[in-house]
């Protein structure tokens, strides 16, 4: 099933929103504190947001250099090694008689050491690589918060609600994924919601209308006092021809069959409707009504696990935020 316009409902009414990955951050801490409307403690939250962001951005710029510079005195150390272990080598006797190269296990061991050296660091710092990756991804959030501030701080007076005490009996982190499932089905409940079909009464009101603008289009008219001996202006209704850009103009007269046959085609649209699969229909506005309330769920249960992570950040137990979080419940206000 294709979520995309269940999505885009769930954008709409919870202002969720999945925001392109900026670098930057975006907005300005005027807009912040200032345009946007939000309460001093919303804002105060983003701007940490947005330093830690930035702060894990720089530790994950440094991480990168240094792999870059391993890999670097890696290739050198590998290098340098090839040209040691190529280049001619002493010979011992044995008995006298048959000559032989020298030993040199210890000596491939001594040219190799540096080359071992350098692959356990390279391999250090890609693992310290991709730990500050995962923890600037970890605030992939924070674009995702300020482009909704940007498409709509402008436009509200925000309202601080009520901060959520979370009561947990056992791990918070189970706590988390146990709701974090539950939004996932109500996700799932919206996006089920779009996907629904429309009722037969609705496809075929919009289908006789359809047929009926197209009929009335092509419908012949003979007017009393015609004497131009093309009453029905036939041919002019059924002429193509081709414009200075070489488009066909005129449609050879075609909706004059949908004139004539309205009946017709009216008859095979109940057939149509009927060999449909219309289980579960909705229509546009049962599907508002229905996607809003869910929707209203969502950011309760988004409500109650922002204060989980809140009190796990508290604990030490730091839990990584989704992307696609409601900026309504992260910032604590309602719009």
């Amino acid at each position: 099933m294709s979520f995309l316009k269940a999505r885009q409902v769930l954008s709409d009414t919870v202002a969720n929103l999945n925001a392109a990955f900026d670098v930057s951050g975006g907005i300005n801490s005027s807009a912040v504190a200032g345009s946007t409307g939000l309460p001093d403690m919303a804002a105060e939250k983003l701007r940490r947001a947005r330093a830690d962001r930035e702060d894990a951005h720089i530790l994950y710029l440094r991480a990168s250099d240094v792999e870059r510079e391993a890999r670097t005195d890696l290739l050198g150390a590998q290098s340098v090694a090839n040209r040691q272990l190529e280049a001619p080598r002493g010979y011992s006797f044995d008995a006298g008689t048959v000559a032989k190269p020298a030993a040199d296990d210890k000596l491939t061991a001594r040219i190799m050491a540096p080359v071992h050296k350098a692959e356990s660091a390279l391999k250090a710092a890609v693992s310290d690589k991709e730990r500050a990756a995962e923890r600037y991804s970890s605030y992939d959030y924070v674009p995702v918060v300020e482009e909704w501030l940007s498409r709509f701080g402008g436009h509200s007076s925000f309202q601080e609600v009520e901060t959520i005490k979370p009561t947990v009996k056992g791990d918070i982190y189970a706590a988390v994924l146990s709701i974090r499932s539950e939004i996932a089905k109500l996700t799932e409940e919206i996006a089920q919601i779009e996907a629904a079909p429309t009722p037969a009464e609705v496809l075929r009101s919009q289908a006789y209308a359809e047929i009926d603008n197209v009929a009335e289009q092509g419908a012949l008219t003979i007017h009393p006092q015609s004497r131009s001996g093309t009453p029905l202006r036939l041919s002019e209704k059924m002429l193509i021809r081709t414009g200075n850009n070489g488009a066909i103009i005129g449609d050879a007269g075609s909706d004059i069959w949908a004139w004539l046959l309205r009946d017709q085609l009216k008859a095979k649209v109940d057939q149509m409707i009927a060999d449909l699969d219309l289980n579960g229909a909705m229509t546009v506005d049962e599907q508002d009504t229905a996607t809003r309330a869910i929707a209203h769920k969502r950011l309760e249960l988004e409500r109650q696990e922002e204060a989980l992570i809140v009190a796990a950040e508290v604990s030490g137990r730091p839990v990584t935020r989704r992307v696609d979080l409601d900026p309504r419940a992260f910032l604590g206000i309602d719009a």
